[in-house]
């Protein structure tokens, strides 16, 4: 397809300017609908040029193993040099003209688009995959208005009518919002992620996590008052119902709050899904992603629904932010995210506070690998960054199709969360997830709203509900079948107690499960499975007792036992069911993962107690196994970052089954690779 001629688009772009001018003179004789519609169309005509002569095509997927790094400038995208030394096969961009911010007009950035691509086509030969970022709500209006946009189409705005500033303006007073609920910033959205494809960019990831801008999520245009006007039409309600302001503590007793959130999420897959399908039916591999978040003290459900509901992203993102690096771990969100899209990469970008060292690094990216995740970083710490992700590419084969081997499973209700534990600054799901990691616990999440049900579970042998409030009917029945299949349940705190619109129960679950009134801790025999109820929440106390963030305080004291009732209780519950036992320090995890004929067994060592500043090294950590039916251990050898080459296991022995041997010595991370064989 040739370049559209220059002509075309000067005439596209006077034709939107003269458009604005004349809605600013508020000519009478101009209808001010007609005169908006002009401006889309001139905008569409002209909206993404034609890079065919520079571009290459978008990669057909994603690289098999992810090694990720992030390199945000103005001007010119990161180069093959600079990947390449970090190790690199996905690189992260940021791509704008100099001293632009927000989404940015194609006719405002089309040269840089034309020198893009032929960067990006440098990168296409050196092997990696290369993506754009883009602000999905945001924009400058004194960037629009010269490329013949009408800011006042786009703004979000409050109940007065005015417009609003993303994030209240901690990114600049100059970047103002829009809303996903807008048509007309729909179609820029396409325009943009069209222009980036045929630019020959591989993917693009959406900045800033949507309704966590209070101002996207209270937006009051005419798009939300007659899309909320709809939605309770359709609900049977009084159409006239007021859509919700903002508000610090939304009541969720109220059906209007409850049905807003309904109706905010729902709009969110509308705008993804329409601007997925636009570019994809040109580009179908072109990825997608959404910079999102489920840290503990943030966390209110809403991207765990959409990751977990729906397909529109090609990878799970997550941002940590507001805390510290090791030994506060980020290893929850990846296994959070593990579960929200499971076979999809989970990426983890963290905006530590304070900065971490480089000993805290090298911790940061063990534990994203250890996961199956992909931690992602940008220039700080490169010598530490290089040296794991070389150990990465050199054992690529031990990441690559690799799946955990918990049998324990921690149910995690989005719903709940967001009307139950966070107006009630509670994570549950986290803090249980913490424990479990602490006492070497493998564990997966599962999502309510998508994996209570007996095909999900079938893996499991253990199904923890940690203090999920809120429950439909048919999540409470999947718990209770799960325990009459003869598996072990673990309930605590308020698990339950309510129904998804906050109904509260008669009987408590414990009581159905059991078919008796249970006072916490108690632990009781149903048919072949298991029964352990607390009325209180150790995961919470646990960790209120073992503060971890370096953002709170500059020292931390090292990890405390778990209250003995609460570790009694939980080994009776794990006995004889675990993948892997290992006996070593609170401040090491086990991460167990299966690949092809091998079990691998991730360890990292998190113990830089009481500064962050020096790594306390685990040693003889002694390692339980249960080998599966009809196999045997070929070898164990141990690989690491730590050390060159590989380190046969010598007090490797099995007997009846089961494997045991010692690791001598954890540093940062190592990897146990059992080598299986019939």
């Amino acid at each position: 397809m040739p370049t559209r001629a220059p002509l075309l688009g000067d005439l596209c772009a006077l034709l939107r300017v003269l458009c604005v001018t004349i809605i600013c003179m508020r000519r009478n004789s101009i209808s001010r609908f007609l005169v908006t519609e002009l401006v889309l169309l001139a905008s569409a005509v002209a909206a993404a040029p034609d890079f065919a002569a520079t571009a290459t095509s978008p990669a057909e997927a994603l690289p098999r193993v992810i090694r990720a790094t992030l390199l945000w400038t103005p001007g010119d995208i990161i180069d093959v040099k600079t990947a390449q030394a970090a190790n690199a096969n996905f690189v992260h961009t940021f791509p704008r003209p100099p001293k632009m911010r927000g989404l940015i007009p194609i006719t405002a950035q089309r040269e840089w688009l034309e020198k893009w691509s032929r960067q990006v086509a440098a990168l296409h030969q050196a092997g990696i995959f290369v993506s754009a970022s883009v602000g999905s709500t945001c924009f400058n209006p004194e960037i629009f208005r010269p490329a013949g946009l009408d800011p006042e189409i786009y703004f979000a705005r409050d109940e007065r009518n005015q417009p609003g500033s993303m994030l209240g303006g901690a990114y600049g007073k100059e970047l103002m919002t829009s809303c996903y609920s807008n048509p007309h910033w729909r179609d820029l959205l396409q325009e943009n992620g069209l222009a980036f494809a045929r630019a020959g960019f591989d993917g693009i990831w959406y900045d800033v996590g949507g309704y966590v801008d209070p101002a996207v999520l209270y937006c009051q245009c005419e798009h939300c008052r007659e899309g909320w006007r709809r939605h309770v039409a359709a609900l049977g309600r009084d159409a006239s119902t007021p859509l919700p302001k903002r508000t610090n503590e939304p009541d969720f007793a109220k059906w209007e709050s409850r049905e807003f959130l309904r109706w905010r999420w729902a709009a969110w897959r509308q705008w993804s899904a329409s601007v997925r399908e636009a570019v994809q039916r040109e580009f179908p591999r072109f990825a997608f992603s959404h910079n999102m978040g489920v840290r503990e003290g943030n966390e209110r459900g809403m991207h765990m629904f959409l990751q977990a509901t729906t397909n529109l992203f090609d990878y799970v993102h997550w941002e940590e932010w507001g805390h510290g690096t090791a030994p506060y771990s980020d290893l929850t969100s990846y296994l959070l995210g593990a579960a929200a899209g499971p076979g999809k990469p989970v990426m983890i970008v963290q905006n530590d506070k304070p900065a971490r060292n480089p000993l805290q690094h090298q911790i940061f990216l063990a534990e994203g690998y250890a996961s199956g995740g992909v931690p992602e970083f940008g220039t700080r710490h490169s010598v530490n960054s290089r040296t794991l992700l070389g150990f990465v590419q050199r054992n690529e084969d031990l990441y690559f199709r690799s799946r955990s081997l918990a049998t324990v499973a921690v149910v995690y209700s989005a719903w709940s969360q967001a009307i139950h534990a966070y107006p009630a600054k509670r994570w549950p799901a986290h803090w249980m997830g913490q424990l479990l990691l602490d006492r070497h616990v493998p564990f997966d999440y599962v999502a309510a709203e998508r994996d209570l049900n007996a095909r999900a579970l079938e893996k499991y042998q253990t199904l923890i509900v940690p203090d999920q409030g809120c429950l439909s009917d048919p999540q409470v029945e999947a718990v209770r079948a799960f325990l009459q299949r003869g598996g072990n349940v673990v309930l605590t705190g308020d698990t339950a107690k309510f129904d998804q619109e906050l109904r509260p129960r008669a009987t408590a679950l414990s009581e159905t499960l059991a078919g008796l009134r249970l006072s916490g801790p108690a632990r009781v025999t149903v048919g072949r499975g298991k029964l352990a109820v607390f009325a209180d929440s150790p995961e919470a106390e646990y960790w209120r007792q073992n503060p971890r963030d370096f953002a709170k305080v500059d020292k931390l004291p090292s990890p405390t036992p778990l209250a003995p009732a609460v570790a009694e209780t939980l080994d009776w519950v794990f006995a004889q069911t675990l993948p892997v036992e290992v006996q070593a320090p609170a401040t090491t995890v086990v991460l167990p993962r299966l690949n092809e004929n091998r079990i691998l067994l991730h360890f990292v060592n998190y113990d830089v107690y009481p500064d962050g500043k020096e790594l306390h090294a685990a040693r003889d950590l002694r390692v339980t196994l249960p080998l599966p039916a009809g196999v045997r251990a070929a070898n164990v050898e141990i690989v690491s970052p730590d050390f060159d080459g590989a380190q046969p296991v010598t007090s490797a022995h099995t007997e009846s089954g089961v494997l045991r041997f010692t690791v001598p010595e954890l540093k940062v991370y190592s990897v146990a690779v059992v080598r299986l064989e019939r």
